[in-house]
């Protein structure tokens, strides 16, 4: 990161960051059914203002869940992103693209996949895919609601 910010290894020009993310069987999370959620758990609470979804012991790894975190890429790769930000000593890219896919397993993942995403960092907006705009903001489930800044 030092080389970089004291510009020793010159002008850089391009930046690329990956996650990648394994489980632990070929089965990935499986297909458990919707359950009662335990009793020391207040699942409208788990959920916040995400979408009233029946409890399902998947939804414990929240990171796979779009409605819980958005998926890998805004809820683990924004900190790997972040050192590359660090490094180049720059707030936001110019320009992202982004692709990715469910390749190998074939369980109740929730995320949208396969899609390939180019970013304007000026005006924040994807440059080729309205549906993934419609996505930046969504409604939040009463009583919650997002405070004003």
């Amino acid at each position: 990161m030092r080389a970089a910010q004291e510009g020793r290894i010159g002008e850089v020009l391009f930046a690329q960051c990956w996650n990648h993310n394994y489980a632990g069987s070929p089965k990935g999370m499986g297909h458990p059914p919707d359950a009662d959620p335990p009793r020391n758990l207040d699942w409208d609470m788990w959920l916040g203002p995400a979408p009233k979804v029946p409890y399902n012991s998947a939804r414990r790894n929240f990171r796979v869940f779009w409605d819980d975190a958005g998926g890998e890429l805004t809820d683990w790769c924004v900190h790997l992103i972040d050192i590359v930000h660090w490094a180049l000593g720059v707030d936001t890219p110019l320009t992202v693209a982004s692709s990715g896919g469910k390749w190998v397993y074939e369980d109740c993942l929730g995320l949208r996949t396969g899609l390939k995403l180019q970013w304007h960092g000026e005006a924040e907006r994807f440059t080729n895919s309205e549906e993934a705009n419609r996505l930046l903001t969504r409604e939040y489930r009463a009583p919650w609601r997002l405070p004003g800044l």
